[in-house]
């Protein structure tokens, strides 16, 4: 009679065994799945996200323009901007918009307010140019100015 309880002892044991392997082997297939997203969408960049702020070089000067004094953005190079995803603002909160449409390489512009003001040095300690992600909330500063 021993013999037979030790082999009901293994035949029962063994059911319970079996759902160990199966268990750890879905554990570990869920596991591998998981990272290998991961590390796919980090590594080739997919998903969804913010464009990359344009490469630019900026300088800004002081000209005059008609016997007042304004301050100048110069497209020293780099990417083209648009001046929809371009906001310039001051340090009172002032936004300012470009003058011109889009700005290239070597082009200048004046930045101007909703009734057509522009910046001039005396009304500001320091200009900054942001760039705004047309598909997300993101900003990128692309240059600062203080005259």
């Amino acid at each position: 009679m021993t013999q037979r309880r030790r082999s009901d002892e293994r035949a029962s044991g063994s059911d319970d065994r079996a759902v160990s392997p199966v268990v750890g082997t879905a554990l570990l297939l869920g596991i591998t799945v998981i990272l290998a997203t991961v590390i796919g969408t980090v590594v080739l960049d997919v998903g969804v996200g913010s464009a990359d702020a344009p490469q630019v070089t900026l300088s800004f000067s002081v000209a005059d323009d008609g016997g007042d004094q304004v301050v100048e953005l110069h497209h020293e190079g780099g990417e083209p901007l648009v001046a929809e995803e371009i906001v310039v603002r001051t340090e009172q909160g002032d936004e300012y918009d470009l003058s011109s449409d889009r700005l290239v390489t070597g082009e200048r512009t004046v930045m101007v307010n909703d009734t057509g003001d522009a910046i001039g040095p005396d009304d500001v300690e320091r200009v900054t140019v942001v760039w705004q992600d047309p598909r997300g909330s993101t900003e990128s500063v692309l240059g600062t100015f203080r005259p």
